[in-house]
C-alpha cells in the first residue's frame, strides 16, 4: 500500500488546521499494531472536523466498538477541508483516510459511517467516489470493507437506496445504539471471512434496528 502518513507529515505544515491528524501515535486510543489488529475499523465524519470537534456520535462509535472489540484497531476519519482536498488530489490520497493510522478506508475491514444530519449526506458518494471505493454494495465484493451507516439522521437516508434495494452502504443502522451497535460490529467482525450477504442477512435478524442493503426484513 501507499505510503501516505509520509506525505501526509511532509505536508502537515501546509494545513490550515493539522489537528485531526496530531498527535502522531495517540496512546489514548489503546490501538495494537494495525496489522496484528484482530480487526480494523474506521469511522467516519461527512463534515469536517473543525464542525464536529465538540460533537459525541463518533466518539460514542469508539466506545462502542473498543468494549465490542477490544483488540481492534480503531480510527477516526473526518470529511477533508479545502486545502486537504488540494493536498489529497495533489498526492494521489483517499479521501476517506484514518487520521491515527493513515491508511485508506479500503484497508480496513469495517467503516462505520455517522450521518448527523441530511445536508452532509451529499458528502457520502463524494468520498467514496474519491477514495476509490465502488460506489454501490452490489459492486463491492470481499476485499472491500462493510459501510454501515448510522446516526440521527437515519431514518431520512432513503436517498442512498434504489429502487431495488441496493444502497450506497451495506446496511443502515436506526435508533439509539447502546448496545447493540457493539453487538452488531463483534457479529460482522467474527464472521468477516464468510459470505457477505449471509452476514449481513443474519444481522438483519438478530439486531433490532439494523437493515441490511438488498433484504426485505422490515
Amino acid at each position: 500500500m501507499p505510503d501516505y502518513a509520509s506525505l501526509i507529515r511532509q505536508n502537515l505544515h501546509h494545513l490550515r488546521q493539522p489537528e485531526p491528524f496530531l498527535p502522531f501515535h495517540n496512546p489514548t486510543s489503546a490501538n495494537p499494531d494495525f496489522d496484528a489488529a484482530s480487526c480494523r475499523v474506521l469511522i467516519a465524519r461527512l463534515s469536517p472536523f473543525r464542525d464536529v470537534d465538540r460533537s459525541m456520535p463518533h466518539l460514542f462509535l469508539f466506545h462502542e466498538v473498543r468494549r465490542a472489540l477490544p483488540d481492534a484497531f480503531i480510527d477516526l476519519a473526518f470529511f477533508p477541508t479545502a486545502d486537504v482536498r488540494a493536498l489529497f488530489d495533489r498526492e494521489g490520497i483517499p479521501y476517506l483516510l484514518g487520521c491515527q493510522s493513515l491508511r485508506s478506508a479500503a484497508e480496513f475491514d469495517l467503516l462505520l459511517v455517522s450521518n448527523s444530519y441530511t445536508l452532509e449526506l451529499i458528502n457520502l458518494p463524494y468520498l467514496l467516489i474519491h477514495s476509490g471505493i465502488p460506489l454501490f454494495a452490489g459492486q463491492r465484493g470481499p476485499e472491500w470493507p462493510l459501510i454501515l451507516l448510522g446516526g440521527s439522521n437515519a431514518l431520512a437516508a432513503q436517498a442512498i437506496i434504489r429502487q431495488d434495494g441496493d444502497s450506497l452502504v451495506d446496511g443502515i443502522f436506526f435508533g439509539e445504539g447502546e448496545g447493540r451497535v457493539g453487538r452488531l460490529v463483534a457479529l460482522l467482525a467474527s464472521h468477516r471471512s464468510g459470505d457477505r450477504r449471509q452476514v449481513l442477512e443474519q444481522a438483519a435478524r438478530e439486531i433490532t434496528g439494523f437493515w441490511a442493503s438488498g433484504t426485505a426484513f422490515p
